[in-house]
């Protein structure tokens, strides 16, 4: 169903809009797509959603959960360690339904012959019975998606020797901007880090080759070791500055705590728990009052395509469902099973269309964004 941004409430319009003079120019691009803009669009609001959803739903008897924080499409990537939907910059102890509203929309909007529809009841019936499967068997790994699962490898995909010598993402930059293997700062910071890793005497044994700065995604500081060892594979250790969304002014982050004693550690414990298997030398440190998060970079890390057939939907469905519904049932709160999945099977219905109401919005919003700034020289 197709709502006009004449209908919003201005309060609406407000919460979801975005300027775009804030965005980088390469997000700029993104958000006005007229395919993938829609998707990007709503990667950019978690936080106004978040603060949206509140406002639809109760929250004071939602059960609480560690949630995973950021289940979308994006997230999710094949490595030469394992697969699953990673980034738990958002993983905090609160209300489990944020997790399947933003799975749903991940879903929903990757796929553009279902911009202005609701959600297909298909791909909603078989989300909750992978969350169902995944709840009730969490001993079991969760289900993979399977488009990524019988790729043909490239083969800087094949070794961290093959990739060291490639121009893939990291290991192209690794002269951009350089950082002196001597840097205190950057020295301290992989100490730190390997400090709170039970198999950091691994990576100990290597000498530092090099050391670059870069930013994430959206601007945070990034620094990126490469590892040398005599003729081992050589290892690319990650470690990113990580961010702390409840410090800040959006009422919603009420209904959400950290359990952790930091910002890094929570991301550590949440990747434990959502994606066991997915990482290899995982660990987070904390320097000058900033915490971080780090891992060792795969050689192989493979994304879903940016946009989904049906089919590709339904089997995310399946995937992102029983990975959610495994981490949901490992951390309960204060509610028995019987009670959590009573309460699930009673609200489902309930939030897919609080699901469709947002996307309604967000398409509306979205919309009139690109009307105003699809033709503008920003």
């Amino acid at each position: 169903m197709r709502k006009k941004f004449s209908q919003l409430k201005d309060a609406v319009k407000v919460l979801l809009w975005h300027l775009p003079w804030d965005e980088a120019e390469k997000h700029r691009e993104l958000l006005l797509h007229p395919e993938k803009g829609p998707y990007f669009y709503f990667r950019r609001s978690k936080s106004p959603l978040h603060e949206r959803l509140t406002q639809l739903v109760n929250h004071s008897k939602v059960p609480n959960v560690l949630i995973h924080g950021s289940p979308h499409i994006d997230n999710y990537a094949k490595t030469s360690f394992g697969a699953g939907m990673i980034d738990f910059d958002r993983a905090y102890r609160g209300p489990y339904l944020w997790d399947i509203v933003c799975l749903l929309m991940a879903i929903h909007l990757r796929n553009p012959d279902s911009h202005y529809c609701d959600i297909s009841k298909d791909i909603a019936q078989a989300l909750k019975e992978s969350y169902l499967a995944g709840f009730n068997q969490p001993e079991a790994h969760y289900q993979l998606y399977t488009p990524l699962e019988n790729i043909v490898l490239k083969p800087w995909e094949k070794s961290m020797k093959s990739y060291a010598k490639s121009e893939k993402k990291w290991a192209n930059q690794t002269n951009a901007f350089p950082v002196d293997v001597q840097d205190p700062f950057a020295g301290a910071l992989l100490k730190d880090l390997l400090l709170h890793h039970p198999q950091s005497t691994t990576i100990a044994s290597y000498h530092i080759n090099k050391i670059f700065y870069t930013s994430g995604s959206f601007g945070r500081r990034r620094y990126i070791y490469l590892l040398e060892k005599n003729r081992d594979q050589p290892i690319f250790i990650d470690i990113k500055e990580t961010k702390n969304f409840l410090a800040s002014t959006w009422t919603y982050t009420k209904w959400y705590k950290n359990p952790y004693h930091g910002e890094g550690q929570r991301l550590f414990e949440a990747a434990k728990i959502y994606a066991p298997d997915f990482a290899q030398h995982e660990s987070y440190a904390t320097l000058k009052g900033i915490d971080y998060w780090g891992r060792e970079v795969p050689c192989l890390n493979r994304k879903p395509n940016k946009i989904f057939s049906t089919e590709e939907q339904l089997a995310f469905a399946v995937s992102g469902g029983s990975q959610l519904g495994r981490g949901h049932r490992l951390t309960l709160y204060d509610i028995s099973e019987s009670n959590f999945l009573d309460y699930f099977n009673q609200n489902y219905s309930i939030l897919i269309a609080v699901t469709n109401t947002l996307l309604q919005e967000l398409m509306a919003v979205w919309e009139e964004y690109q009307r105003i700034y699809g033709h503008a020289s920003l």
